[in-house]
């Protein structure tokens, strides 16, 4: 991260006094080489918090974990795309808007030539093999 980081002209935080929307993420990639123990945990347990200590309300926290049987609340790259879409839209000015990822992630090269590291920053999807990485250039629109 730039240690020189300035907002946007036209950003401002948010005073989160609007609607709170969640979306976590827990991807223990199970059967898989190199599967991880702890994300689905981790992704239950903001989901939680969330809901108990900030004031989201369930109908507004969407929780995608490789442990859910629906294959719609399953963090395939199409669903974590779609969810992403579904946090932002409609968003206002004063809204909270939360996303927590536990799993795997990493760094290509970057191939646009927007990143002062020269790498872009990734997420891998429970399908990355067949449907691939999400890489921080990806649209939602």
């Amino acid at each position: 991260m730039d240690r020189h980081w300035s907002p946007h002209p036209l950003f401002r935080h948010s005073r989160c006094t609007g609607k709170r929307k969640a979306l976590c993420v827990g991807i223990n990639y199970t059967g898989q080489q190199n599967s991880l123990h702890g994300c689905v945990n981790d992704a239950q347990d903001v989901y939680q918090f969330l809901n108990e200590h900030h004031r989201y309300p369930h109908s507004d926290i969407l929780l995608l974990t490789d442990h859910n049987p629906d294959p719609r609340s399953q963090p395939t790259r199409e669903n974590l795309l779609n969810a992403m879409r579904w946090l932002v839209e409609d968003a206002q000015a004063d809204d909270a808007l939360f996303i927590h990822y536990s799993g795997h992630g990493g760094r290509v090269r970057d191939m646009e030539g927007d990143e002062s590291d020269g790498f872009d920053e990734v997420i891998f999807p429970l399908d990355f093999r067949t449907a691939g990485i999400i890489t921080d250039d990806v649209t939602t629109s």
